[in-house]
């Protein structure tokens, strides 16, 4: 005989951990007990030695929806054992003291087992919009508080009838002590609210004829309210458009099945083990030509966001409509997605023809994630629903028992919060310039720190002195009296892929995005840095040139055309640019050549220069010189290129007295002279790009002889692009590097907070 105590750490409450280590447990004839303990599994077992050892050995995978991260053993004394083996109740601990935000699962996808049941006429959960069990559905959306139990979530207000009791205390049956247990008879309940008022008998039925008939419904989802469409329908697409003044970004499109998504795009089986995986993401994959789409979902992209059912409500609906749905949060343009139902039945009237909502509030607003094959891995653009609250390690913990608070930058808003070696991060809020998005934002940091349990004595913000969360971060700092710590927008950027990695450096990095405070003043967003998680040296650097008119260069890529044009010299006689812009092409060409000013700062932004590029090919998206989403040019340009060209624009370094200069006048002026001589659009996108690689590898290769570093992080938002992404790892692997890039958080903005979090755990560290 033997008798052990274990705990369990890591993705442990919420998944069924309990009853199945009860099952396991009971299988191999032992006695004992487990219990949800702060964010672990703990218990006790005792009987034969072999089973014993069995049961240690089975714990440390778990059920299919556990993550267990480490198991601790200790041996007992045998002594008095109880009879059979008991699942504890949880304790009264709330908040922190129950765990905190490891204490609960992310939400995943309906389950198989739950699917047939849904399907099945005979079982008593059929149709039942709200099946779920340990395996599948809601976790972190709808827990008000930790632990994961049914008195800490939306659930409590439904009470359970006689036979979900009896399940739920049945150790044989599969929903035993499944916190989340309901059927028909207890709730929730789905009622389609129209114009004729509410409906109750067979809501979903009423919901597909409304989208068969080119209706636009709102639908309550896990994390927020969604707004759908027959993607079929151009005419519905276009209302949707026109409703969430939304003009030309792309519409993800939800399909039944895997069979109906391999009929719409191209995709392989890593992809397709993603998009029919427990997260449920939106996957960003080729779109086939010939599919029967309506043409304004994509407004002629190569690529669809595609996502399958989440829940048993979307699997109900989109079987019923038979055509593949438009899913979209559901908000309007710059807003965060809505999880007020008085808010979203206000737009029944204003474009929106039914609401299929329930009763079950939203505890946690979270959009789908999204996911794109970069380079053959996916990549997540977007971490929300599925992923949060999932935890992250930083490489250096926190010392002396500090919280710190990280409040990331301006656009794709994420806020993180560390204990120790802990990083946790919220779902992706939105971007600050909205004021609903920033009362979202500071409700986070709220909530962050009532389920951390402490008040951050650490507040980490981006330098830039114009980004609301660095206002917000030194007026919470000021009335908490916590430290505030600035990080480099650049350096945040390569920590955070550093800490997804588990290393602290010193590597090197390319941080090629938009737009980033530097410290000289000028806004970086092209380098090659040697950096680690307390500092950095800007080793190469895109060659500067000025943004025209400040932030409206952003939104309008001419006017960065224009600067590129007068940095590398060429006459705006032979532009054809300069004759479509010609009202405001001479003003923003003189501003330019005035060099930088506080209306045009100085900028090394790789992003800026793709703009320009797209802008001088004539790739104009929208049709009005002007961008009406963030990356919309960029995207122009890398699907336009023609994958069958391989030459490049040469772009020789320049060396000077800290590093090197990379020449983008030089891939300028090889785009104006194409474009001069009449070649193919496709050809000069392919040779910009692969021009771009070449100019960046050179950089690294000489920064890399130069420091004896051979790895290499890339991170900022031009590595959402797949072109740029794909030949610069081959072209750096090539060379001998060994490279670091993104997966579990993006490399676009949504991924500073974790950057930040991984700089100033280090920082702290160092000062001692």
């Amino acid at each position: 005989m033997e008798r052990v105590a274990f705990e369990v750490v890591g993705v442990v409450q919420g998944v069924g951990f309990r009853p199945w280590a009860h099952r396991r447990a009971t299988e191999l004839g032992l006695v004992g007990w487990v219990a949800n303990a702060s964010g672990r599994v703990v218990g006790e077992v005792a009987g034969a030695l072999g089973s014993v050892d069995a049961f240690v050995s089975t714990i440390h995978h778990g059920p299919p929806a556990a993550v267990v991260e480490r198991v601790t053993v200790r041996r007992e004394s045998v002594g008095s054992v109880t009879d059979g083996f008991e699942i504890r109740e949880v304790t009264g601990a709330r908040g922190a003291d129950a765990g905190g935000w490891e204490a609960v699962a992310p939400d995943r996808v309906t389950c198989v087992a739950c699917l047939a049941e849904l399907a099945d006429p005979a079982d008593r959960r059929s149709g039942h919009p709200f099946v779920s069990c340990p395996a599948c559905g809601p976790r972190a959306t709808i827990v008000t508080a930790p632990p994961w139990a049914r008195a800490s979530t939306t659930m409590a207000g439904f009470e359970r009838c006689g036979r979900c009791l009896a399940e739920h205390d049945d150790p044989l049956d599969r929903r035993h002590h499944h916190e989340a247990i309901c059927c028909p008879d207890c709730g929730p309940r789905l009622v389609a609210h129209g114009p004729a008022g509410a409906v109750t008998t067979d809501p979903v039925a009423v919901a597909a004829e409304v989208l068969r008939g080119g209706g636009v419904v709102a639908l309550k989802g896990l994390g927020g309210h969604q707004l759908l469409v027959d993607a079929t329908d151009e005419t519905a697409v276009g209302r949707l458009r026109a409703f969430k003044v939304r003009p030309d970004q792309p519409f993800a499109v939800m399909v039944a099945d895997l069979d109906a998504a391999t009929a719409l795009a191209r995709f392989d089986d890593r992809d397709a083990e993603v998009l029919a995986g427990p997260v449920g993401p939106v996957v960003v994959v080729p779109v086939r030509t010939d599919v029967a789409l309506a043409l304004s979902v994509g407004r002629g992209s190569r690529l669809v966001g595609l996502l399958l059912p989440t829940t048993p409500v979307h699997h109900l609906l989109v079987r019923a409509v038979g055509r593949p749905v438009v899913v979209t949060s559901g908000n309007r343009s710059g807003e965060p997605i809505v999880v007020d139902d008085d808010r979203a039945l206000a737009w029944l009237g204003e474009g929106v023809d039914l609401a299929l909502a329930h009763d079950r509030p939203i505890a946690l607003a979270a959009d789908d994630s999204v996911v794109r094959p970069l380079a053959g891995v996916p990549t997540l653009l977007r971490r929300a629903r599925g992923h949060v609250p999932t935890a992250l390690d930083l490489p250096v913990a926190v010392p002396d028992g500090r919280t710190v608070l990280a409040v990331g930058a301006q656009v794709k808003a994420v806020i993180g919060v560390a204990r120790g070696h802990r990083a946790l991060l919220s779902p992706h809020l939105g971007d600050l310039d909205d004021p609903s998005v920033l009362d979202r934002f500071e409700a986070s940091v709220a909530r962050a720190a009532e389920w951390v349990g402490a008040v951050p004595g650490v507040v980490v913000h981006d330098l830039h002195p114009g980004y609301r969360s660095t206002a917000f971060a030194e007026t919470w700092a000021a009335e908490h009296g916590a430290r505030l710590v600035g990080v480099q927008h650049h350096h945040a950027h390569a920590a955070a892929c550093l800490a997804e990695h588990g290393e602290s450096g010193p590597t090197l990095a390319v941080t090629f995005d938009g737009l980033g405070w530097g410290p000289d003043g000028t806004a970086w967003g092209g380098e090659v840095l040697e950096v680690d998680l307390v500092g950095f040296r800007r080793v190469a650097s895109l060659e500067s040139t000025v943004m025209p008119g400040g932030v409206a260069a952003v939104r309008a890529p001419w006017r960065m055309a224009a600067a590129w044009a007068v940095a590398a010299g060429l006459p705006d006689a032979g532009l054809d640019i300069a004759r479509r812009h010609a009202e405001g092409w001479e003003a923003v060409a003189d501003l330019a050549r005035r060099g930088a000013t506080a209306m045009s700062p100085a900028t090394s932004s790789v992003g800026r220069l793709i703009d320009a590029v797209a802008a001088l090919v004539g790739l104009d998206p929208a049709g009005s010189g002007r961008t009406t989403f963030e990356g919309q040019a960029a995207m122009a340009l890398e699907q336009a290129a023609d994958p069958s060209v391989s030459d490049a624009y040469p772009a020789p370094l320049r060396a000077v007295d800290d590093g090197w200069v990379m020449a983008g006048t030089d891939l300028v002026r090889g785009v104006v002279e194409d474009v001069a001589a009449g070649v193919a659009v496709g050809t000069i996108a392919a040779r910009f790009h692969h021009g771009l690689v070449g100019m960046a590898a050179e950089a690294v290769e000489q920064a890399a002889d130069r420091t004896g570093r051979r790895t290499v992080v890339l991170s900022g938002g031009c590595f959402q692009n797949d072109l740029l992404t794909t030949g610069l790892v081959a072209e750096l692997e090539r060379r001998g590097c060994r490279v670091l890039r993104h997966r579990r958080v993006p490399p676009n903005d949504g991924g500073l907070a974790l950057g930040q979090l991984a700089v100033a755990a280090a920082r702290l560290v160092a000062e001692g």
